[in-house]
C-alpha cells in the first residue's frame, strides 16, 4: 500500500506541475501579447507600417501639425485613443479632430475622454474637442459648423487652429458624419446651394485660391477655371499669360448662390505682372460651367458686391 501510495503521489505531483507550467507559459504568453499590443496594437499598424506608439507619436509630433495636420502613414483606432492622453498638446488637437474617423467605433469611454478635453489646458485642444463633440452629439452648435437650408444634414471641415487643413469636406446627417470627397488644398469656406443639393467650396495654398462645387448626394464634384475663362475672353480686357508671370497668385472667393441655385457670384484677384493686381466679380453658372458676366474692379472685391448688383437684374 505504501509503495502504490508512493507512485500515484508522484503521477498527482507530475499532473499538477505540468498543468502550473502550462498556466505558466499561457499567462506569459498573454503578457507578451499585451505587450506587443500595447506597442504594435494589431495587425493594422502592422500592415501600415507604423511601428511603436511611442515612437510613431514622436515623429508625428515633430511634424508641426498646427502649419498641416497631414500624418503618413494614418494612425489606426487604437493609435488615436492614445494619442488622446498624450503629452504634446498638439498631438492631442490632432486625435481630437482624427477621432471623428472613428466615430462609428467610439464607445462611452471614448466619449468620456473626449469630455475632458473639452477642458484641456490648451485652447486648442478645446477647441478641437468642442467641435467634434458637437458633431457626434448633434448639438452642431459650433459656427463653424455649415447647415443645409432643407434639411438636417450640416457641412464641415476640419483641423480649424492649424494654418491649412487636410482639404477633407464632410457631411454628417442623422448622426453619420462621413467624408464627402477631398480637395486638393486646404478649405477655407463652405456655403450650401438654397436647394441644399451643392455646397461650393472655396480651398487653395499659401499663394492660390480655388473653386469646388460638391455634389452633396454623390460627391461629384466640378472644380472650374474661372479665372483662366476670365483671361480668355478679350471682352474682358486683360492681357496676361499666367505662364509668364512669376507670381500670378490667383484667388476667388465665394460671395453668395442665387436663389435657384444655378449661379455663384464669386469675387477674384489675380498678378498680371511686377506690383500689378486685377480684381472683379464674375457670375459662374454651375450647370453650364460657364462664366456668364465679369465684373473688373480698380479695387479688391474680396467679400462685397459690385455697386447695385441684384440677380433680379442679371
Amino acid at each position: 500500500m505504501t509503495r502504490r501510495f508512493f507512485v500515484a503521489a508522484c503521477l498527482i505531483g507530475a499532473v499538477l506541475l505540468t498543468s502550473c507550467s502550462k498556466a505558466e507559459s499561457t499567462k506569459q504568453a498573454h503578457s507578451q501579447a499585451e505587450t506587443e499590443t500595447s506597442m504594435e496594437v494589431g495587425t493594422e499598424t502592422s500592415t501600415a507600417g507604423v511601428g511603436s506608439v511611442n515612437d510613431y507619436w514622436d515623429g508625428v509630433g515633430k511634424q508641426g501639425l498646427l502649419m498641416s495636420p497631414f500624418v503618413d502613414p494614418e494612425p489606426p483606432m487604437e493609435y488615436i485613443r492614445l494619442g488622446l492622453k498624450h503629452d504634446n498638446p498638439d498631438i492631442r488637437w490632432f486625435c481630437a479632430y482624427k477621432i471623428l474617423k472613428y466615430a462609428s467605433q467610439l464607445d462611452q469611454q471614448d466619449r468620456d475622454v473626449l469630455e475632458q478635453l473639452t477642458k484641456d489646458e490648451s485652447n486648442n485642444v478645446r477647441k478641437a474637442a468642442t467641435f467634434v463633440k458637437s458633431i457626434l452629439q448633434e448639438t452642431f452648435e459650433d459656427d463653424r459648423i455649415i447647415h443645409s437650408p432643407v434639411n438636417n444634414q450640416i457641412a464641415f471641415h476640419l483641423y480649424h487652429e492649424s494654418q491649412f487643413n487636410d482639404g477633407e469636406l464632410w457631411v454628417a446627417q442623422d448622426g453619420k458624419p462621413e467624408r464627402l470627397t477631398k480637395l486638393d488644398g486646404s478649405i477655407t469656406k463652405l456655403a450650401y446651394s438654397p436647394d441644399g443639393n451643392k455646397i461650393s467650396a472655396e480651398y487653395g495654398g499659401r499663394i492660390w485660391g480655388a473653386l469646388a462645387i460638391v455634389d452633396v448626394n454623390s460627391g461629384n464634384r466640378i472644380l472650374p477655371d474661372i479665372i483662366g475663362a476670365i483671361i480668355a475672353d478679350p471682352a474682358n480686357g486683360y492681357d496676361v499669360d499666367p505662364q509668364k508671370v512669376d507670381r500670378f497668385d490667383p484667388y476667388l472667393q465665394i460671395i453668395e448662390w442665387s436663389p435657384d441655385s444655378t449661379r455663384l457670384l464669386v469675387s477674384y484677384a489675380f498678378s498680371s505682372g511686377l506690383d500689378q493686381y486685377d480684381y472683379g466679380w464674375a457670375v459662374y453658372e454651375t450647370d453650364l460651367d460657364k462664366v456668364m458676366k465679369v465684373s473688373p474692379s480698380k479695387l479688391p472685391a474680396y467679400d462685397t458686391k459690385p455697386e447695385g448688383f441684384g440677380w433680379d437684374v442679371e
